[in-house]
């Protein structure tokens, strides 16, 4: 017999341009953007989110 811990787990995941705008609304000026690990690199699908986790 198998045991199972839980734990809570805190996830929230932004669009490109919500966590640009969470970004600058906490104080950052200079945001960019890049992709494939190229600076400056446009996605081709705008859709790509992103994570943000916080241990409780």
């Amino acid at each position: 017999m198998s045991q199972t811990e839980l734990q809570r787990f805190a996830m929230r995941w932004y669009g490109i341009e919500e966590l640009k705008l969470l970004l600058k609304n906490i104080g950052f000026i200079d945001i960019t953007c890049s992709a494939d690990y190229v600076y400056k690199k446009q996605r081709s699908n705008k859709e790509i989110v992103f994570f943000w986790y916080h241990p409780l």
